[in-house]
């Protein structure tokens, strides 16, 4: 993973921490938390806006032996569905933790970069898609009080990103298989503060283009992802929630084998996606 994109994620998770701790420290001492099982355990649908930032490393036509690159970045809007399970079940394991998510975005954003000769310099617009998701399965366990709960998980997830370019389209599409922490702190009665850490191995990263023999793949190389999640869940009345998540991904792709005469270069990418979204716990 490049420096640039370790130094933006530290730069996040310290900012999210330290939201996180102040608002622990301003909670009303006599307030009593909400019981944090119910900001776990919902479904929720989300209206969200992810903002992308893609960057190849510089490489070079083999016939030309000019040098190629390109950068896209800008602001997707889109929409997610979250939904969590915290339960016992008959098999008797205690606060078993099933969830999953679904994101969807698409749009344009901004391309900066060179034709595939080299030749020519391109400032443009690039449509987008980006379907992600995955699934996970834990365990709960509450820390020193029913207020605070962390959840360890294993979770399992594919990313397809449908990229429109001027002339041509490319479709990149990986798997990823990992492990993170949940976490939920009762802050008062209704508000609780959710967040959630990860780290997963890429798998099967490739990429397919319209200018290439069907059916032929660029196989490229993967690098971790790193996964990070921050939000504030909020009882209004009954089971009926509203909530807010800002999350960050950030993972770098290896340079791919060669097809006919061509190589995909290596690339970095940072998304982060902010949600606004009502929920049912249940």
């Amino acid at each position: 993973m490049q420096m640039k994109n370790r130094q933006s994620l530290a730069v996040w998770l310290a900012a999210q921490l330290s939201a996180a701790l102040a608002a622990a420290l301003l909670a009303p001492a006599a307030a009593q938390a909400q019981n944090v099982a119910t900001a776990l355990s919902q479904i929720s649908a989300n209206a969200d806006y992810m903002s992308q930032n893609y960057h190849e490393a510089d490489g070079y036509n083999p016939y030309t032996g000019l040098k190629v690159w390109d950068r896209e970045l800008g602001t997707i809007p889109g929409a997610s569905v979250d939904i969590g399970y915290l339960a016992s079940p008959l098999t008797g394991v205690t606060n078993l933790y099933l969830g999953g998510s679904f994101q969807y975005n698409d749009g344009n954003v901004s391309y900066h970069g060179t034709s595939i000769s080299g030749v020519y310099r391109i400032n443009s617009t690039t449509g987008t898609r980006i379907d992600n998701g995955f699934v996970e399965v834990g365990k709960g366990f509450y820390i020193g009080s029913q207020d605070f709960m962390l959840v360890p998980t294993l979770f399992w997830g594919q990313r397809d990103w449908r990229r429109t370019l001027p002339s041509y389209w490319e479709d990149y599409r990986t798997e990823r298989l990992g492990a993170a922490v949940r976490g939920a702190l009762g802050l008062t009665d209704r508000l609780t503060l959710t967040g959630r850490a990860g780290v997963a191995a890429t798998l099967y990263p490739d990429m397919q283009a319209s200018i290439e023999v069907p059916g032929l793949k660029f196989r490229q190389g993967g690098d971790p992802v790193y996964e990070a999640e921050a939000g504030l869940d909020y009882l209004v009345v009954g089971n009926w929630h509203v909530r807010s998540t800002a999350d960050i991904s950030a993972f770098d792709y290896g340079q791919s084998n060669a097809n006919d005469g061509f190589e995909e270069p290596s690339s970095s990418t940072v998304d982060i996606s902010v949600k606004v979204g009502i929920g049912y716990s249940f």
